[in-house]
């Protein structure tokens, strides 16, 4: 049983400043630092925070405390939960017996994607075929390192080599065809992705839970641009926003979310400097998706294709996000434009300006 006096070790211990950092946006303000509430909207800041208390509170909704309050509720974990953190920050070492996680039943389904993912990306990194994707990336202004921070990949030219590969991993078929990786005719089984620059989809716990496949050898109308996964056990599109993983974090700093129609428009988004910008799967947006931003923010700035078809899925964003209770902004690109247009035509910093 941890005492009082370890306690007291670690709330000492803590850099609280570079702690609350991670989720707030601060700003020197004599001796504290202020910034704006994580834990409600608000445009003044009134979240100050006391490197000397190793208190961070707001002075308008009274949320937060010491370190550890803090983290319980900015992560909504146990007591117990946010001191182990704390004392592994701080390298502190305590006799702390947390309960038991759940198991994971979907586990298993993790680790063929994420092996899935492992293919794709060696296909495009590591072949000719991905020379040739690499260099539509860069056209379409999609650097080295956006391609690695979003784990972009390459399915193959050939129709079974995931499969092949899965196979040696000893993956069976069975789970293969349940992921939407894999189907199976009268010839044999079959890559449900070909010939396509692949996009892993992440939950917001970053489990890939589904792929995008995106045409990139000429525009063949009779092709869809863009191939989803089907929904299987771990992907039900009206619960997942791309990016959201990687968007939480600032999230949080900013106090909003940008929301945007395609993948595209959030790595354009995101390289500009938008890096809390997220979008739904290729469908409007859901209820679900509301409810899980609105775990992170009150605020959502919806910014669609400027066309008609753009405006009139944002008119139906804005009346969920009014059902929630949500501040909402919107944000109308010229000249019939979508964000990854507009930063082509005009550069990331007009972008980010506009």
């Amino acid at each position: 049983m941890i005492n009082r006096d370890e306690i007291d070790k670690i709330i000492d211990s803590t850099d609280i400043v570079s702690l609350v950092s991670e989720y707030v946006t601060l700003e020197k303000a004599g001796k504290n630092y202020r910034g704006l509430c994580p834990f409600h909207n608000e445009k003044t800041p009134s979240f100050s925070v006391s490197p000397d208390k190793k208190i961070a509170k707001c002075m308008g909704c009274g949320k937060g405390g010491n370190p550890i309050t803090f983290l319980m509720e900015i992560k909504n974990v146990t007591f117990n939960e946010a001191l182990s953190e704390l004392a592994i920050k701080s390298g502190i070492k305590i006799d702390l017996k947390l309960p038991t996680k759940k198991v994971d039943n979907n586990a298993k389904y993790y680790k063929i994607m994420e092996l899935s993912q492992n293919f794709y990306s060696h296909n495009l990194l590591a072949t000719k075929s991905g020379e040739i994707a690499i260099e539509y990336l860069h056209k379409r202004g999609i650097d080295d390192e956006t391609i690695k921070m979003f784990d972009i990949g390459l399915s193959s030219n050939k129709p079974d080599v995931l499969y092949n590969v899965l196979k040696e991993s000893k993956i069976i078929e069975l789970d293969m065809i349940d992921l939407g990786l894999v189907n199976k005719n009268d010839k044999g089984f079959y890559d449900l992705f070909t010939r396509r620059i692949m996009f892993p989809i992440k939950d917001e716990n970053a489990n890939i839970v589904g792929f995008s496949g995106r045409i990139y050898q000429g525009e063949d109308a009779s092709q869809p641009k863009y191939v989803n996964s089907p929904e299987t056990i771990i992907f039900k599109k009206r619960n997942i926003l791309y990016n959201l993983h990687n968007a939480i974090s600032d999230i949080r700093k900013k106090g909003r979310v940008i929301l945007h129609e395609g993948f595209m428009d959030v790595i354009a988004s995101s390289r500009s400097g938008n890096k809390e910008s997220v979008c739904s799967m290729g469908t409007a947006l859901t209820i679900e998706q509301v409810k899980l931003l609105k775990r992170y923010t009150n605020h959502a700035i919806i910014c669609y294709d400027g066309d008609k078809a753009g405006i009139k899925a944002a008119l139906k964003a804005i009346d969920l996000f009014t059902s929630a209770n949500m501040q909402i902004h919107l944000v109308l690109l010229p000249d019939g434009l979508d964000p990854d247009d507009y930063s082509k035509k005009y550069g990331h910093d007009a972008y980010l300006k506009y």
